[in-house]
């Protein structure tokens, strides 16, 4: 049957012989690596899967750091497995101990699904607010790695552990931490720079303007049948007569101010001609010119705080249909978003 800790110690002792106990730490940092990345780590992939969009080629960053980042943690994946193959031959007496199969088992998984988070965060994109770097799950899970390592530097004293170099085991665990240390603390420094993963504001403002070149590219005319077709239903209140004689009351109006706003100057003109005396014509004050421009005047507006009699009626003749077109519109909204 398989010891789960060396020597038949238990996994309830910390300190054994000036130094941390291999078993408790061991068993202790991978279930805490185990939580980070096997839970929270499945759950940010899922929602990848699940909500996020393509990145496209040219906004993906490749570059020395990143495939320094892939390849090591390629590198710690091939660890997991060679330190359990060199422990069954070369190490430890050619005995497995139940711990060292569960950290291997943990870590292996581990990195894998940290290699995956890491291709998902450089050639995808979530529908929320662009982050400066890579997520807080791959932050966590290399900075709790690189802890880990540095955890052995407390059992330097310690018989336990392979500080002392005195045979042919110890000269290889020293060698697979030495290999752990170099790939998590590589992992640790470039995961705060992020090189792998698209600068959001760069890649978001090429795409706007992209966006835009193709925008003002396009005539606001295309297409405009099939969009009066999706805007007419909005406007036109159907089945409800009294909103369609206030649509008609509108437009009329609006065609109407259209008309005074034409006939305003001339009537001025008008007024000013009739103040000039010419030939045999007396000078005649033109009251009836007066009152027409400033009836004109009224129903146009343009005055100090006013807006003229006939913006006002338009104004309020289409509150009660624009009450009818923001309730459809947000009941068709509301009707896409459920479906």
């Amino acid at each position: 049957m398989m010891q789960y800790c060396k020597n038949g110690s238990s996994i309830h002792l910390y300190w054994v012989d000036n130094g941390l106990n291999p078993c408790f730490i061991d068993t202790l940092t991978s279930s805490i690596f185990f939580l980070i990345i096997g839970v929270f780590g499945v759950v940010q992939s899922c929602m990848y899967d699940r909500y996020s969009t393509p990145v496209e080629k040219k906004y993906q960053p490749f570059n020395v750091g990143y495939i320094l980042q892939v390849a090591c943690t390629c590198l710690l994946i091939i660890e997991c497995v060679l330190h359990i193959v060199l422990t069954d031959a070369a190490i430890s007496s050619h005995t497995v101990y139940g711990y060292q199969l569960y950290t291997a088992l943990v870590y292996f998984f581990g990195w894998t699904m940290s290699l995956r988070l890491l291709c998902l965060e450089r050639s995808r994109a979530l529908p929320s607010i662009p982050t400066r770097g890579h997520g807080l799950v791959l932050l966590v899970f290399w900075t709790m790695a690189f802890i880990r390592e540095n955890l052995a530097f407390v059992s330097w004293f310690s018989t336990a552990w392979w500080w002392h170099l005195r045979n042919k085991s110890e000269q290889i665990e020293f060698s697979m931490w030495l290999l752990r240390y170099l790939g998590t603390m590589c992992l640790f420094v470039l995961g705060f720079q992020a090189p792998g993963v698209p600068r959001a504001d760069y890649y978001m403002l090429i795409r706007d303007i992209e966006q835009g070149q193709e925008r003002s590219q396009v005539s606001v005319w295309k297409n405009v049948l099939a969009k009066l077709k999706i805007m007419f239903p909005m406007v036109w209140p159907k089945g409800k007569p009294w909103l369609q004689l206030m649509v008609i009351l509108c437009l009329g109006l609006l065609g109407l101010g259209r008309v005074i706003n034409v006939y305003v100057p001339v009537y001025y003109k008008k007024i000013v001609n009739s103040l000039i005396e010419t030939g045999d014509k007396p000078l005649e004050f033109r009251w009836d010119l007066i009152l027409i421009y400033a009836g004109l005047f009224m129903l146009q507006g343009g005055g100090f705080g006013s807006t003229g009699v006939l913006n006002n009626l338009r104004s309020f003749f289409w509150i009660r249909v624009q009450q009818f077109t923001t309730r459809e519109i947000q009941l068709k909204l509301f009707g896409h978003l459920h479906r």
